[in-house]
């Protein structure tokens, strides 16, 4: 019997890899962890939020602001590089999968897993006094933007015919909207 939030986040996750999030019930994945569907919900609210918790936990342990570099815009460059590095590994099935829980969860997570929002505003406010980010737009704003193309990019990527490479079209995506 598997009973930590950790280990069957775990278990359901491999079984969301292999037979795809659609497919696998909350039935299927008690029937993995050999738990009854109340010990389910004593941790979980939903499919969705276990998919949801074992992303943030993810995000939190593979994606930090590196504070060993100078430059405020490099640090916002890094940061968002490693994040999309995950996403890669994740692959874009169930990122998608991902993106669509937390909006079923209307955005209670979003910010959890992007990190730590109030750092990256004042990293942005920084690389804006230090003139590495030259536009005049409100730093929320911006924020904003990027957040708006960056979850639209990893939506097309599922959808996407050919390979897309999330890395450099974040990276592009970066580079345009903090200029």
């Amino acid at each position: 019997m598997i009973t930590t939030k950790e280990e069957m986040s775990k278990v359901a996750v491999s079984l969301f890899k292999q037979d795809g999030f659609e497919n696998i019930s909350v039935a299927k994945i008690c029937e993995a962890l050999n738990v009854t569907r109340g010990s389910f919900y004593h941790h979980f609210e939903s499919k969705n939020e276990l998919l949801l918790f074992w992303f943030t936990k993810n995000a939190q342990q593979f994606v930090h602001f590196d504070r060993t570099i100078s430059s405020p815009k490099a640090t916002l460059k890094k940061f968002i590089l490693d994040y999309a590095s995950l996403i890669t590994l994740i692959g874009k099935d169930l990122m998608y999968f991902i993106f669509m829980a937390e909006l079923e969860l209307k955005g209670e997570h979003f910010y959890i897993y992007y990190g730590e929002r109030q750092e990256f505003k004042e990293l942005v406010d920084l690389a804006k006094e230090k003139g590495e980010i030259t536009s005049l737009i409100e730093t929320k704003q911006l924020m904003d933007m990027f957040s708006a193309a960056f979850l639209g990019t990893v939506v097309l990527w599922r959808f996407h015919q050919d390979e897309l490479n999330i890395i450099d079209n974040v990276e592009q995506i970066f580079e345009t909207i903090y200029k």
